[in-house]
């Protein structure tokens, strides 16, 4: 990763989760179960699996893409094309939530939504969410299945794991220049989305 660093910002978004279940203490809800140490770590962690089949479609991790003046979207030479509503406003506040679509050139590869409750990954069609559920998190997978756990900060004890192996994602940006990927999603340590200036 390379930018013109006049502030950068980094965030991991399960951390962020987390934060806010224990600021939420014992508020309400029950939730789905099966979100443990073990499903987390497991290949077939849907998050992990969904994630994964986007390596095939976005912009390759050696590449830089470039912002447009507006800072509404990013083109690479491979004609992938990262497209932000609304527009970046760089740098990004600490509070910065994530709307964005990469499409290939061979059409749309994914897409990505947060805000204080979760996010909602779309990678070549199939669709996983993560939503806070009081002090527990739910993550919904693109069979329609549910996992969750009314306890997640007990995850972050998870062996072995980077932040329990939680889904999540971290992001830097200057100026001019704006980096994102996903965490946990496999064998990588973070899978590359886009690096634009």
């Amino acid at each position: 990763m390379t930018w013109g660093v006049e502030r950068s910002i980094a965030y991991d978004r399960a951390m962020r989760s987390l934060l806010v279940i224990a600021l939420l203490g014992a508020c309400g809800g029950g939730t789905a179960d099966g979100l443990d140490c073990e499903y987390l770590a497991s290949a077939d962690n849907c998050f992990k699996v969904t994630a994964s089949a986007a390596a095939s479609c976005l912009p390759p991790d050696t590449e830089l893409g470039v912002l447009a003046a507006d800072n509404a979207s990013c083109t690479y030479a491979t004609g992938h094309i990262v497209t932000f509503t609304p527009a970046l406003v760089l740098p990004l506040p600490n509070d910065h939530h994530w709307n964005f679509e990469v499409t290939s050139p061979d059409g749309p590869c994914l897409a990505y939504q947060d805000d204080e409750d979760g996010f909602q990954l779309t990678v070549l069609g199939e669709v996983v969410s993560e939503e806070l559920v009081g002090r527990g998190l739910e993550l919904s997978c693109p069979d329609g299945s549910v996992v969750g756990t009314s306890n997640a900060i007990e995850l972050l004890s998870c062996p072995d794991s980077n932040f329990g192996d939680l889904p999540g994602n971290t992001s830097s940006s200057g100026e001019s220049s704006v980096f994102f990927g996903l965490l946990n999603t496999g064998s990588d340590a973070t899978l590359q989305v886009f690096d634009c200036q």
